[in-house]
């Protein structure tokens, strides 16, 4: 943003956003299972978490991330369960059922095969009535001069991240189609 004021206005105006969607659902989910157990995966350094933990009890929050010191700051800062994540979806299993998997800003940055495969590994951590919300970068936001393929994901190697290779982490555009399909 090259203005530290507007970078910081703008990562909370987007912790609030999220935030007010996770408490809706909650409060939806809560008819049915007064007690739901929440995964954000993906979860940064908390941009969520740092608001939840207010609404939600921090024993009925895990969060989940690739990175070692992402995911020691949630449990040190928000007092929440921590889960290290991993690169291959088949290799993360924390054991647990979840009520609600959060996962902003992941679909957003996987190239086609590990989207497929991490919507699976996530789904079958749902428990029965389960809810899974998940953001991408639709179509629409392509930049101009780019046009999207048939597959209906087009995936741009690049990271901002050096811990993260350019195969599993890019910049991935989809279309509602793809991610139905998906």
């Amino acid at each position: 943003h090259q203005d530290a004021s507007l970078a910081v206005s703008q990562y909370f105006g987007i912790a609030l956003q999220q935030y007010h969607t996770a408490a809706e659902v909650i409060a939806r989910l809560q008819r049915t299972c007064p007690e739901p157990r929440i995964l954000d995966f993906a979860c940064g350094y908390g941009r969520l978490l740092n608001l939840l933990i207010h609404n939600v009890p921090a024993e009925r929050i895990w969060a989940s991330e690739i990175q070692p010191d992402a995911v020691s700051f949630a449990v040190e800062n928000f007092g929440v369960h921590g889960l290290l994540s991993s690169v291959r979806p088949e290799d993360f299993d924390p054991g647990e059922r979840f009520d609600l998997i959060w996962v902003a800003s992941l679909f957003s940055h996987l190239p086609a095969g590990l989207f497929q495969r991490w919507l699976k590994r996530l789904a079958g951590l749902l428990s029965p009535e389960g809810i899974m919300l998940f953001t991408v970068h639709d179509q629409a936001l392509l930049p101009e001069a780019m046009e999207m393929p048939a597959s209906g994901l087009l995936y741009i190697a690049g990271s901002e991240n050096a811990d993260l290779s350019t195969d599993i982490y890019g910049t991935t555009f989809v279309t509602e189609c793809y991610v139905r399909a998906a």
